[in-house]
């Protein structure tokens, strides 16, 4: 998927976490709202990983600096879903949940519909899945 950062709307995050991945939970919460799995990766600087990247089917992407200036990160994004935003949220939500680990979620699944779940399956905090196509 090409990227012209002259082609994105530039903002500035103060989220520390460069790679979204390596934060397994919030990586899930993300996927858990945007419409269609996100890919990641790292632009090349001189043979060295540069930036971050994100992408998503919807043609959505944001590039993210590696740099920081007092605390702050520069932000390109681009296309129908805002994928860095996606991510903030997540990180938020996991903070305001307390951090929640992997045994704190859960799976239901009915003929009808499929849900995850964080606490309890009729809790405040669930998440529809799609229905698989069959």
């Amino acid at each position: 998927m090409a990227r012209a950062r002259t082609q994105a709307t530039p903002r500035s995050t103060e989220l520390r976490q460069l790679r979204p991945w390596d934060n397994l939970v919030t990586w899930f919460l993300a996927q858990l709202t945007v419409s269609a799995e996100i890919g990641y990766g790292h632009t090349v600087a001189d043979g060295r990983p540069g930036d971050v990247f994100l992408t998503s089917a919807d043609g959505s992407w944001c590039e993210v600096s590696n740099h920081t200036d007092n605390g702050t990160r520069q932000v390109w994004e681009a296309g129908p879903t805002r994928l860095w935003r996606a991510i903030e949220d997540a990180d938020e939500l996991w903070h305001q949940l307390g951090q929640p680990g992997w045994d704190r979620f859960g799976l239901t699944v009915t003929e009808d519909q499929q849900w995850i779940w964080l606490d309890s399956p009729n809790g405040v905090h669930t998440w529809p899945l799609m229905k698989p196509r069959g």
